[in-house]
Formats: structure tokens, C-alpha cells, sequence
């Protein structure tokens, strides 16, 4: 037998608030593998093909590099395009508008940051 609880009681705001940094962990959980953030800036900056990341990054591998970009597309946060000629493929990566908004948030935290760490 379950008991209602009030909107308006202690019981509710804490879950509410749990619900809330449930959702925090996850976003964190999504974009804290290690270059994934590096990478998403590194698009948004122009560099946007395999290559390009490569150099811009040395010490990244290969296949850390491939995994990054597949787990970007595959969360919706960067698009995979192929160039136009089937001859000479060239793959380009674009931010997606989920990604935009996300790097918008960067700077608040970054001056948190700043501020207390």
C-alpha cells in the first residue's frame, strides 16, 4: 500500500531534485570521456576531418580518435559527411544544433571554474 505525497513536501522537492542530478550525471557521463569535449571544440573551430584532428591532436590514436567521432554521431552531437567524390572520399564532421547548445553552456562553467576551484 503506497501512501500519496504532497507536491509541496520535503519527500517531493528531494526527489525532484535527485530526478534533476540524475539528469546532471548523465549529461556528465555522455561528454566527460577523455576528448570528447577537445574534439567538439575542435569542430566547432573548422577542424573537422579525421586528418585535421590527427594533427591537431599527436598524442591522440587512431582508434581512441575513431571511437570518439563515432560516439560523437551516434549521440547526435556531430554529422558525418561524405565529400562529393566517390574518387577522392573525403569525410567531414559538423556540429549538430545539440552540440551548439551544449557549448554554449562551456563558459558558465569554465568562470565557475575560475571563481572556486
Amino acid at each position: 500500500m503506497s501512501t500519496n505525497k504532497k507536491a509541496s513536501s520535503p519527500i517531493s522537492f528531494n526527489e525532484e531534485i535527485l530526478n534533476e542530478a540524475c539528469s546532471f550525471n548523465e549529461v556528465i557521463r555522455v561528454i566527460s570521456p577523455v576528448w570528447k569535449m577537445q574534439i567538439l571544440f575542435s569542430i566547432y573551430e573548422g577542424i573537422n576531418r579525421f586528418s585535421m584532428l590527427k594533427k591537431e591532436y599527436k598524442t591522440l590514436s587512431d582508434e581512441i580518435l575513431g571511437k570518439r567521432l563515432r560516439e560523437l554521431t551516434t549521440g547526435g552531437f556531430v554529422e558525418k559527411v561524405d565529400g562529393p567524390d566517390p574518387k577522392h572520399p573525403v569525410v567531414q564532421y559538423f556540429l549538430t544544433q545539440k552540440a551548439r547548445e551544449l557549448l554554449q553552456l562551456v563558459p558558465s562553467f569554465c568562470s565557475w571554474g575560475d571563481k572556486w576551484l
